[in-house]
């Protein structure tokens, strides 16, 4: 469905007087961007929101930049707990909210400042449970990537909709939905709460569950600042490695359960996962010792998910390019083939970035 030229959705119900969005912030040493994060919101055109910040035990001066704000605008609100992770603390955050719609903040992020007011207009035009709106990435100061739809449009069918969010792992963060508060209702928590990688996936699969109609729109409406201090960025390979097969099996078994897919779409699905395990493949052999990284890559062979749903399916692996060869290795268990290559890789990674380095210079 064209959200543009649908005039049927002109007459909502729910005016945006009558609108309340609950803006969670989980928080934890983010003293440096922070008030940027806060910023975003205070400067929103549109102002009917709450705004609910979760400090997981702060240790910098994060607290004390909360309380200065809540002492200023009555519709923030700090909430102080013992230190247990992102996930906690947006489940906290949603206990504490009061707004029929709720999206998702990180504190080194930003929120463009019309994003409030074209989610009411999405809400009012549509009456979707669920918004997915566009990215932008920032490094530093500058934009190094733009996630956004070619054009709006809302999907329904359940089929559909799998298709399109698992075979991209932009569709996976919380961060870029405004989503029904009642959506959360039935949303059971992850059976796994030391997942550290991937929890949003998890919970996105439920909200896609759960909602009746949800409506991708080209507005870019979120700044995602890539932040190289952050500790999502300091990664544990074993751990990421453990997350991913945690996280890619329960998606199959949620479609398996949930989802009327050919053999041929879920291996379409597949391959995103395989690519992904390909390029931790490649992580662990260009960052751990020898005999470290013999030891996580027959780890991964060993996996009894990476045995069943790779090693013995069949993807068509001309579609992943030249991670294909990579794969063929690995299945073949040809670690020392593997190592070889990626070592002549990163020689002629290094002297193209010193040719262009030249270039740029001339």
């Amino acid at each position: 469905m064209n959200i543009e030229k649908d005039d049927k959705y002109k007459d909502s119900s729910l005016s945006n007087s009558e609108l309340l969005i609950s803006i969670i912030v989980p928080i934890f040493n983010a003293s440096r961007y922070l008030d940027e994060c806060i910023a975003s919101v205070i400067n929103q055109t549109y102002s009917k929101w709450q705004l609910i910040l979760i400090d997981d035990g702060s240790t910098d001066k994060s607290a004390e930049i909360c309380i200065s704000y809540v002492n200023r605008d009555n519709r923030i609100e700090y909430h102080h707990k013992n230190n247990s992770g992102q996930f906690e603390s947006r489940r906290l955050g949603i206990r504490y909210s009061r707004g029929k719609y709720l999206m998702f903040l990180d504190s080194d992020d930003m929120l463009e400042k019309n994003a409030l007011e074209r989610v009411v207009y999405f809400v009012n035009k549509t009456k979707c449970d669920c918004i997915v709106f566009g990215v932008k990435k920032l490094l530093g100061n500058t934009v190094c990537d733009v996630w956004k739809e070619k054009k709006n449009h809302c999907i329904k069918n359940k089929t559909e909709l799998y298709k399109k969010v698992l075979s991209d792992a932009k569709y996976n963060a919380l961060w870029r939905k405004a989503v029904n508060a009642s959506l959360f209702d039935g949303v059971a928590v992850l059976s796994n709460m030391n997942i550290k990688n991937g929890e949003d996936l998890l919970e996105s699969l439920q909200l896609y569950k759960e909602a009746k109609n949800i409506c991708f729109v080209t507005d870019v409406l979120y700044s995602y600042r890539y932040n190289t201090e952050s500790i999502t960025h300091k990664i544990d390979y074993k751990k990421l490695l453990d997350d991913t097969l945690y996280v890619d099996n329960a998606v199959l078994r949620f479609l398996d359960q949930n989802a009327s897919l050919s053999d041929v779409e879920l291996k379409q699905i597949g391959i995103g996962y395989i690519v992904r395990l390909i390029d931790i493949v490649r992580e662990i052999v260009s960052r751990y010792e020898k005999e470290e990284r013999i030891a996580l890559l027959e780890y991964l062979y060993n996996d009894s998910f990476y045995q069943a749903f790779v090693k013995k399916q069949r993807y068509g692996i001309r579609k992943i390019g030249g991670k294909s060869v990579v794969l063929f290795l690995f299945n073949r268990r040809k670690f020392g083939v593997i190592f070889y290559l990626e070592s002549i890789y990163k020689v002629i990674r290094h002297y193209k970035n010193r040719i262009v380095g030249c270039k740029k210079h001339e």
